[in-house]
C-alpha cells in the first residue's frame, strides 16, 4: 500500500504479509521465524513499514494484545 499527497509525494508505504498453519502441523512456526525475510521483502519493495498478520502463537499473550512493534528485534 502506498499513499501520496496531492503533489505526488509518497507519505506512507506499508506492505502486509499473512501467515497461518494448519492445526495438525508438526513443526510449529513462531512469528520471529519470519521477521528477517519480512524485513528483506520490505527493503526490496522500498516500503517504510511491514506488517505481519498471523494466527501463529495464538496462545501467546504478547501477540494477543493488538499491534506489537518488533522493529527492535
Amino acid at each position: 500500500f502506498r499513499e501520496c499527497d496531492e503533489n505526488g509525494v509518497e507519505i506512507i508505504s506499508i506492505m502486509f504479509e499473512m501467515k497461518n498453519e494448519a492445526d495438525g502441523t508438526e513443526k510449529k512456526h513462531k512469528n520471529a521465524d519470519f521477521y528477517k525475510e519480512l524485513d528483506k521483502d520490505r527493503r526490496e519493495k522500498n516500503c517504510e513499514y511491514a506488517v505481519l498478520v498471523t494466527m501463529l502463537e495464538a496462545d501467546n499473550d504478547y501477540f494477543n494484545t493488538g499491534i506489537v512493534d518488533v522493529s527492535h528485534e
